[in-house]
């Protein structure tokens, strides 16, 4: 099938598979995305067993919501929780037969395994890689954990923040495994670049909500995946800890991708979710 077909262009095709003798036990696993699909089918896809790709998350749930009650037991979605599990929003969309990661996104889930460290085996210089064994997760997290919470405001205040394609060497400063995030340069990065942003004196209002909001939610749940990584990828660039100061976010999550092994994914709400249900499935047909 084409990667990125729109939702009704999906459901049709999807519906065109169910049509087939041959896939008469088939079941479908609708992920957000092409990478989703190198995650998740070393873990499911077999001949019984199909994953397809959407364009994001909205995509998804309209698909699910089109689809679902026609093939019970035969159509399940995976979809990243984002801040859904603050509002416990996920829970409508079991409904839907779709459930989320266990925490903000899967770029989370797989740096909170086993799964970094055989990044930081991989790209370390021996001299840093104890120091990175221990200190570069949580670093890395405390540094993206601001960067969250404006995604967070964002979303709450519905501000229209434009924060796709952001260079973050711009805003992220390093020095060695110490790393912090410059709130104030992003926030200026940020109004800067949102021509559509919903309130006046944007950066006076994110900095007192940066400030004021509470700091004691989880950052499994605030701090998005690709955030962290591309702090990773950051500190990496640095010639005294990386093998390859050349590395980008891709490669780092690349290698988390490759790394991410059902020893740890098996030990997850998610994989228990998919898994109940294909079992289910499996067992009405």
């Amino acid at each position: 099938m084409r990667e990125h077909l729109d939702e009704c262009d999906k459901i049709t095709e999807i519906r065109m598979l169910f049509t087939h003798d041959s896939y008469r036990n088939l079941q479908v696993i609708v992920v957000e995305g092409t990478t989703d699909i190198r995650l998740f089918r070393g873990f499911f896809e077999n001949e019984d067993i199909k994953l397809e790709p959407m364009d994001g998350k909205k995509p998804l749930l309209k698909v699910m919501r089109s689809i679902v009650q026609e093939y019970p037991g035969k159509v399940v979605a995976i979809c990243d929780a984002d801040f859904d599990r603050l509002f416990d929003t996920h829970l409508s969309y079991e409904e839907l037969s779709v459930y989320a990661t266990d925490w903000h996104d899967s770029e989370m889930m797989m740096l909170n395994s086993g799964a970094l460290i055989s990044f930081v085996n991989e790209y370390s210089k021996p001299e840093s890689v104890r120091l990175a064994r221990n200190e570069l997760l949580n670093n890395a997290t405390e540094a993206a954990y601001d960067i969250g919470m404006l995604r967070y405001i964002n979303e709450f205040f519905s501000l229209n923040l434009n924060f796709k394609g952001l260079k973050f060497s711009d805003f992220i400063l390093v020095n060695g495994f110490n790393v912090r995030c410059d709130v104030s340069r992003l926030i200026d990065i940020l109004v800067q670049r949102s021509s559509n942003i919903t309130i006046r004196d944007g950066g006076d209002f994110l900095l007192y909500y940066v400030d004021n909001f509470s700091k004691d939610i989880s950052p499994l749940h605030i701090c998005c995946g690709h955030d962290v990584a591309n702090v990773i990828s950051c500190l990496y660039r640095q010639p005294s800890i990386s093998y390859d100061p050349n590395i980008n976010v891709h490669s780092v999550e690349r290698s988390l991708r490759l790394s991410y092994v059902d020893t740890y994914f098996f030990q997850t709400e998610l994989y228990q979710n998919i898994n109940n249900f294909l079992s289910m499935g499996r067992v009405q047909t």
